[in-house]
């Protein structure tokens, strides 16, 4: 954003210099200094609203196809409307902003001495180099912006590179994932676990699965759950967290998600609470 307002001001800088006779015309004829910067400003504000206007018509034609890259959301269509209307309204904030960063062109328009500009127009010669400080300072920063961008799309490319050849530690290839869940219809979790059993033997019997399994998280989500442990005979040091992230998952687990096993089994339907009690 910062690289694009500077390139901006600076063709507009350049296109002002072309119109220093105009300006300058205009001052000696009688208009305000706060007239004409207004006038710039209006303007500018009209191409950062044009530049607005086709970036959100852009944005809106192509997000059904970016949104093909992220995960469906739960409720699509009760969140679209907010989407559009969040897009509209920093669109909208953007173009109003970058036609204020803009402001810098009017107001070097608006401070010039009709005079000393009519005298250089009839001369032909240009505004000095005092003048074109401006203008090489945002030629600096639009260089040290540019590297800096390039050094971050690098690192950014490297960084996606590394994370495609990682390993993941399971086969995410022909793996359906689905959730639900059986709070909000009143489910105890006597009656939750019945249901959870029935339809894990349901789902395995279906034609072509070859294997399936429940869990509460899923691979690579932000979904965390914790639990508090306080072995026995055990004391916490002062400020210390007792505090552990935990996982619940069903048989077949790692088999289904094709996890290689190094030493040990995998969990069976016999690895249940009452199980875990018995060898604690």
């Amino acid at each position: 954003m910062l690289l694009a307002c500077a390139n901006v001001a600076n063709l507009l800088l350049v296109r002002s210099v072309g119109r220093r006779r105009e300006m300058a015309i205009r001052l000696s004829m009688g208009a305000s200094r706060w007239r004409v910067m207004r006038q710039l400003l209006v303007e500018n504000l009209l191409i950062a609203l044009a530049g607005g206007a086709v970036a959100l018509t852009l944005t809106v034609w192509t997000a059904g196809t970016m949104s093909a890259f992220l995960p469906p959301p739960l409720c699509p269509y009760a969140q679209r409307p907010r989407r559009l209307f969040r897009v509209f309204c920093h669109s909208a904030g953007f173009s109003f902003y970058g036609g204020c960063c803009r402001r810098a062109p009017a107001l070097r328009a608006s401070q010039l001495s009709p005079v000393s500009v009519l005298k250089d127009e009839a001369l032909s010669t240009s505004g000095g180099l005092s003048k074109s400080r401006l203008t090489s300072s945002l030629v600096i920063a639009q260089i040290a912006l540019s590297l800096l961008l390039l050094t971050c799309a690098g690192l950014f490319v490297r960084s996606l590179q590394n994370a495609q050849n990682s390993t993941l530690g399971f086969d995410p290839n022909h793996v359906l994932l689905t959730t639900y869940d059986l709070d909000p219809v009143g489910y105890t979790g006597t009656t939750g676990s019945e249901f959870d059993r029935q339809l894990l033997a349901r789902v395995k019997a279906l034609p072509g699965v070859q294997s399936a399994t429940l869990a509460d998280f899923a691979p690579l989500n932000f979904t965390i759950h914790s639990d508090f442990v306080q072995p026995e005979g055990y004391v916490p040091r002062p400020h210390e967290s007792m505090e552990v992230d935990r996982g619940q998952v069903g048989p077949g687990y790692l088999e289904t998600l094709r996890t290689p096993l190094i030493a040990g089994r995998d969990f069976t339907a016999q690895d249940n609470a009452p199980a875990f009690r018995r060898r604690s």
